[in-house]
């Protein structure tokens, strides 16, 4: 302590000064420190803890004076946004709810001491009344509203003493908003901020609702919207605090308008507005249904347009305007949403707005005609139809009468059209779908006008100008029709063949028709062969139209001209003629055909075949068939003939045989056709010729020998020679020809000859062949004609091969001379050397010599590789032959003189007086040198022995220096002067007995623990001579591993100290006892959040709800393995994950769940829930009827969720390919308007009233 005997100086007296971040109220006891003691060892701390609900303790940790000995001093502790601190009284818990550690330490000014201690804050807490699952909904105004029974949002639930009876008498009240809160409130018109300290929102008179508060809550802001929580508290000892999540919620509305900008007159001022699903309040139908819900737990929001610019609205609805507007200009669209109060006042709570601009319809409807005139008009000829449709803008549906454009104006836009001139000729139809004038120009003059207007009406029948056009036409004379004839027939020249049996000669093409058009066509004697008019369509012409001309029924070369003409009916002095001449030829199913008696010939040989005439249905006769010269032709290739006959004439049948020399052709096939002359008299000029349908097919064979050779990949070696001989031929084609092959071997140069018979007439020949030379051929059969090819010999030769060895050193010293050693052996036996010849190449087997001596010497005076090749061959062998020799290489290296390499083998950290045991290793300079060594060594006293080992005891003496050598040198016998040496150095140390200590690890500091305690040194941890560890463990823990001797691994699973002993000693004598105590601490209360997660923000049934739960405290290494959750009571998941799903039907429902741990325990938490009844959605159905299609569109409106599906049906048939808000239908499909209906299912799968239009113009 410092300072006067009887007073500490302030700011030096014992209090905490450094703290953990976690705080609570606790009692702290110092003991020792007094004025009247100097304190010479640590302070002693005791702390408790206090009362976890009091927070109105004093004194302060700062004060004047002496802290008695064992007097308490009470600690508050609370919480600011900028973190933790000590404050004064009437302060708040840092984390509000929840378990916390205070950590005190005492300086004294020469040691510290540290204590800490662990406690919850679980104060007693009051509900609120007005709550929806668990959070108060505070609508976005900073008006503060109540419900019908004159509560305010915070109207808790009742307070009551320990009898119990409810609080009577006020109190004072604060208020606090916990830190991260998204936004703040007006608590009794007292702004209250996120993390700010508690403020006073005044006193409270308990007797006013029967012990309950009943205060005006609103927002801090009127677009505020978000989450907190707030605590009340009451200035009295005990009370409960009020803590309750709450929202504040505004409500968003999206404005989707058809289109930011419509069409005056054709589009819908047409505006949805669209709930966020996310919205806290439904849409109410009224002001008596919005007041018929509660404002805080189930309110619903009145919604009202706000329309500036348009005088009446054709259809409204909460969420839905419809309005056709006549006038150009911009219409404001507003949406307000309330909330209704107590006294019946609306509240506002959101608004949306959105412009819209009206276009003009004049700048973007535009009026044509469908076939506008370009081209001139031919007059009387050409018929004309002019119909007025719309090119451009909004459909405007065009009536012939005002009145019924009138009728029709409020649900489409609609117009009346007006002919303002109409040339003569031209009248306006009736019964047309579109406003038409038809007809024929019959003025004389070059051009004719005609005009129409266009007028948009109105409901009240007003007419707006929207389009006016006129059109000028130019007229022209009529010209000759334009017709032209294509034949289906042979031409000849100008002449047409007409085959029998031909239905037409052609056609008459008639292109550009612009009136009706008469054709025909006659014989030469003026009888009719065709009548026929050519029609148009009503208001159309003909691009082109085609009449067949029918053939003329004439005798074969009988010839006829015929007229073919045309002209317009209602102008004949204009008329088109064409002249054809024809002649009647056979039918084009008459033509020559090919057979044949045989399908194979050999090309030895000729083939005959016959052509005859036929139409492949009935016997040939020249009356109906004609009389025909024929002539056989060879297919070479593609598009290529070549003649194999002359033209000659067929007899009375109408055949002709044909013979073809088959000499000069190869094996394969042989393609033939045959044509056709037609013989007659006949104007025509040209040869009518016809080829047969399909070609005959003759296969060729080859009758001729077959020459070829035989040959042999091996013709000589080593017997017995094992060799394949195979026959080829010289033309691959004759394979197909080729027969038996047999095989033929001569021992006495061709005198006689022996079959083989093993090769069973195939091309090829497997022999073994003994020592001898042979002659060996072929005899080869055709065997289509059975001729016989013998091929050229060829000659076959087996000899022995010896075997050469040589033998000699590989490696010497420069000018050493080596011997190598050669053998000749034949089946492992010396062969004698007047039976072989041995040669000798000392370039790379480019020059060779002849040895007899089978020793010989090698040298080189400098280092060199010296390469001696060597081979032998059989004094009967060919010596041409490279098989007959056999062969082998000797080499010798010559390297210049090298010491051996020396290696010290052993221990180079050795202790004084302990023996060790070196060994020399040896290796030769160069890798297959054979030699032999001496070596001697040198110890690091300077001691020489001889050896390859060697044994040294370290000396006192050799510890004044700590680094030592010890060699050896080795020679090779034959060079002495040639030494290789190893010098290796040796480092001495001394046994040492280190300091020990135990090293305590936990993995936990709460029950069960795995405690880890290892035997450490201090410093390096020397080598120890056989050390004993000898362990006291304490009672209760068990052990988890003894594996190593200088560890232990202990289970404890209760609380409380524990101390652990250890003896450590080694074989020198040395010994060490250590002793350590650690502490297991009680585990902290295991907590559960659970977490729900609705599927929508309306609570609306079926309601999806995510079930999350997140434990949190106790054991770290305990685990959750089993999650149980039970809705209202009954068990609905069990699993060891804990996110799970449950679907709740409509009314209020609890969720439990129960959490069983890894070790045992069981904890449960509880939620509440209210589930509403889903509202089906409400449609209605409007159409429009344009020119070719029937459109509809369904609005429809889900107060508590969204729209995701439609179903159509027309006429009571189900439209699967349609599941939008709208629908188009051709109009061609029906005969009469269909009955279109529509149920629209939300999101949910509840489906709407069925809704039906059949007329869309209603």
């Amino acid at each position: 302590m410092r300072g006067g005997p009887n007073r500490q100086q302030k700011g030096e007296a014992m209090r905490p000064s450094q703290w953990m971040t976690l705080l609570g109220a606790c009692l702290l006891f110092t003991t020792g420190l007094n004025a009247e003691t100097t304190v010479t060892s640590s302070p002693s701390i005791r702390l408790e803890a206090g009362d976890p609900t009091n927070f109105e303790v004093t004194p302060s940790i700062e004060q004047e004076g002496m802290i008695a000995e064992g007097s308490p001093i009470r600690l508050i502790f609370g919480n600011a946004s900028e973190g933790l601190r000590i404050r004064g009284v009437d302060l708040l818990p840092s984390s509000w709810v929840g378990p916390y550690q205070l950590e005190v330490t005492a300086d004294d000014g020469v040691e510290q001491s540290t204590k800490s201690v662990s406690f919850t804050y679980a104060p007693i807490r009051n509900g609120v009344e007005l709550q929806k699952n668990g959070i108060i909904w505070v609508p976005s105004s900073k008006t503060a509203l109540a419900n019908q029974e004159a509560q305010y949002a915070l109207y808790t639930q009742q307070f009551t003493d320990e009898l119990p009876s409810p609080y009577t008498g006020s109190y004072a009240l604060k208020a606090a908003i916990k830190e991260g809160s998204d936004v703040g409130l007006r608590v009794n018109n007292v702004s209250v901020l996120p993390g700010r300290k508690p403020v006073s929102i005044g006193g409270y008179n308990f007797d006013l609702e029967n012990g309950r508060i009943n205060l005006p809550l609103a927002a801090f802001d009127e677009d505020d919207a978000g989450r907190g929580t707030l605590l009340i508290t009451v200035d009295r000892p005990g009370a409960p605090v009020v803590e309750v999540d709450y929202k504040v919620w505004e409500p968003t509305f999206t404005l989707n308008p058809g289109s930011s900008t419509i069409v005056q007159g054709a589009d819908q001022l047409q505006v949805n507005a669209v709930a966020s699903p996310a919205n806290f309040c439904g849409v109410a139908s009224s002001y008596e249904d919005a007041e018929a819900y509660d404002v805080f737990t189930a309110p619903k929001c009145l919604v009202e347009w706000d329309v500036a610019g348009v005088q009446a609205q054709a259809q409204t609805s909460a969420l839905q305007i419809n309005k056709r507007v006549y006038e150009p200009g911009t219409v404001d669209i507003g949406l307000n949403a309330y909330v209704l109060n107590s006294d019946g006042t609306k509240v506002l709570v959101s608004r949306a707005e959105t412009p819209i601009t009206v276009q003009s319809a004049a700048d973007i409807v535009a009026f044509g005609l469908r076939n506008a005139p370009e081209d001139a008009i031919e007059r009387i000829v050409e018929e004309s139809t002019f119909e007025v449709i719309q090119e451009t803008g909004p459909t405007c549906t065009l009536y012939s009468t005002e009145s019924e454009a009138q009728s029709s104006a409020g649900s489409r836009m609609s117009c009346v059209l007006e002919w303002d001139t109409i040339p003569e000729g031209l009248s306006v139809q009736t019964n047309t779908y579109y406003p038409t004038i038809n007809g024929f120009f019959t003025a004389e003059e070059e051009q004719e006008e005609f005009s129409f207007s266009v007028y948009m009406v109105d409901e009240q029948g007003t007419k707006r100008l929207l389009d006016q056009k006129s059109y000028t036409v130019d007229l022209i004379d009529p010209g000759m029709p334009d017709i032209e004839f294509a034949p289906l027939v042979d031409l000849y020249g100008d002449v047409l063949a007409v085959p029998k049996g031909q239905d037409s000669i052609g056609y008459l093409t008639a292109k550009d028709i612009k009136s009706k058009l008469e054709v025909t066509a006659r014989n030469g004697d003026g009888s009719p062969l065709l009548e026929t008019t050519v029609e148009l369509p009503y208001g159309r012409s003909i691009a082109q139209q085609r009449i067949a001309v029918p053939a003329p029924d004439l005798a074969i070369g009988t010839v006829d001209v015929l007229t073919l003409g045309a002209q317009y009916e209602k102008l004949s002095g204009i008329k088109y003629e064409e002249f054809k001449t024809v002649v009647a030829t056979p039918s084009y199913l008459v033509r020559p055909e090919l057979k044949a008696s045989q399908e194979e010939a050999l090309n030895t040989d000729a083939v005959t075949v016959t052509v005859e005439i036929t139409d492949g249905q009935s016997s040939y006769d020249a009356n109906t068939m004609g009389t025909w010269e024929v002539r056989v032709l060879e297919r070479a290739g593609i598009g290529e003939y070549q003649e194999l006959s002359d033209w000659m004439a067929t007899d009375a049948s109408g055949q002709a045989n044909v013979e073809i020399d088959l000499s000069g052709y190869g094996a394969g096939g042989l393609r033939l056709t045959a044509e056709a002359r037609l013989v007659m008299s006949s104007p025509i000029g040209e040869d009518i010729i016809r080829e047969s349908s399909r070609y005959l097919a003759i296969e060729i064979l080859d009758g001729t020998a077959i020459d070829g050779n035989i040959s042999s990949r091996k013709i000589a070696g080593p017997a017995p020679l094992s060799t394949v001989i195979d026959f080829r031929p010289e033309d691959y084609s004759d394979r197909r020809a080729m027969g038996d092959v047999t095989f033929e071997v001569s021992e006495d140069s061709g005198g006689s000859w022996t079959e083989f018979t093993s090769n069973n007439g195939s091309t090829r020949l497997v022999q073994t062949f003994e020592e001898g030379t042979y002659l060996v051929r072929a005899v080869v059969e055709n065997a289509n004609s059975g001729q016989l090819f013998t091929t050229d010999p060829i000659e076959i030769v087996a000899f022995k091969i010896p075997t050469l060895i040589v033998e000699g050193p590989e490696i010497a010293f420069e000018g050493e001379t080596v011997t190598a050693d050669l053998a000749v052996t034949y089946d492992e036996a010396t062969l004698p050397a007047a039976e072989y010849v041995l040669e000798r190449s000392q370039d790379r087997r480019k020059t060779w010599e002849q040895v007899t001596s089978l020793s010989e010497t090698i040298t080189s005076a400098e280092s060199a590789t010296v390469s001696t090749y060597y081979r032998v061959r059989h004094i009967d062998a060919p010596a041409d032959n490279r098989y007959s020799w056999a062969d082998a290489m000797h080499r010798v290296s010559f390297r210049r003189l090298r010491p051996p390499r020396v290696r010290v083998n052993g221990e180079r950290r050795v202790e004084v007086g302990e023996p060790y045991e070196f060994r020399a290793a040896i290796t030769e300079p160069y890798r297959g040198l054979e030699r032999s060594y001496d070596g001697e060594w040198t110890l690091p006293d300077g001691t020489k022995q001889y050896g390859d080992t060697v044994t040294y005891i370290p000396t006192e003496d050799d510890l004044d220096n700590r680094q030592l050598e010890i060699s050896y040198q080795a020679w090779m016998t034959d060079y002495p002067e040639e030494i290789g040496r190893d010098d290796q150095r040796l480092y001495l140390w001394q046994y040492e007995w280190p300091t020990w200590r135990l090293a305590i690890d936990r993995k936990s500091y709460y029950p069960p623990a795995i405690v880890e305690i290892r035997a450490k040194t201090l410093g390096s941890t020397p080598s120890l001579e056989d050390p004993r560890y000898t362990w006291q463990l304490p009672e209760g823990p068990s052990v988890e591993s003894n594996s190593l001797e200088d560890m232990r691994v202990l289970k404890v699973e209760t609380t409380g100290e524990f101390t652990v002993g250890l003896a450590i000693a080694d074989a020198r004598g040395n010994e060490t006892t250590l002793e350590e105590t650690f502490e297991i601490l009680p585990a902290p209360p295991i907590e559960l959040d659970l977490r729900l997660r609705e599927g929508n923000e309306h609570f609306r049934e079926p309601l999806e709800v995510s079930l999350d739960t997140i434990m949190r405290g106790g054991h770290p290494d305990d685990r959750p393995v089993k999650y149980s959750y039970y809705v209202n009571g009954e068990l609905s998941t069990e699993d060891d994950r804990p996110r799970q799903s449950t679907v709740l039907s409509a009314g209020s429902h609890t969720v439990r769940v129960d959490v069983e741990t890894e070790f045992g325990q069981t904890i449960q938490e509880t939620k509440s829930i209210d589930v509403y009844p889903n509202q089906e959605p409400v449609c209605e159905l409007t159409g429009d009827m344009f020119s070719t299609s029937y459109s509809y569109k369904a609005y429809c409106d889900d107060p508590d969720g969204t729209v995701t599906d439609y179903r159509w049906t027309i006429n009571g048939t189900v439209i699967d390919t349609v599941r939008g808000y709208r629908m188009t239908t051709p109009r061609a499909d029906y005969e009469t308007v269909p009955t279109v209906s529509v149920v629209a299912i939300d999101d949910s799968g509840a489906e709407s009233a069925e809704v039906s239009l059949s007329d869309p113009d209603a």
